[in-house]
């Protein structure tokens, strides 16, 4: 059963993908800082962390870089309602395994998820030859 962090300071939308993701089956939980979720990284090390780009203190992409510094094997989401922010992601120094655009639908969410296990797992396979 995958672990899966979702990470967004707005507390209605963490928790309302925490359920849905329950039901699914999955192990999930919630906090709305990029500091809480660097403590619940280091504890639980997920599967999965599933983060708002735009967050006070710090970002979705800030967080992405401590995740891939710290050399944690999770797969990445970003997401955000400014799509427009996706663009100069190829210039970023890692990039998220999936992104997703709010709001979203639960079968995006469900693909995202996806997508992002199966690449990170490429990457953590590449990583190891």
């Amino acid at each position: 059963m995958k672990r899966i962090l979702v990470v967004d300071d707005e507390a209605v939308l963490a928790e309302t993908v925490r359920l849905f993701l329950d039901k699914k089956r999955y192990r999930t939980v919630s906090c709305h800082s990029a500091a809480e979720a660097k403590r619940l990284i280091e504890s639980l090390c997920p599967d999965v962390v599933i983060s708002d780009l735009v967050m006070p203190e710090m970002d979705g992409l800030e967080l992405l870089n401590w995740i891939r510094e710290q050399g944690y094997p999770c797969a990445f989401v970003l997401m955000s309602v400014k799509t427009s922010v996706f663009l100069p992601l190829a210039r970023a120094k890692f990039k998220p395994d999936a992104c997703l655009s709010k709001p979203f639908t639960a079968l995006e969410l469900r693909k995202a998820i996806e997508s992002a296990v199966a690449l990170s797992g490429r990457r953590r396979e590449v990583e190891h030859v």
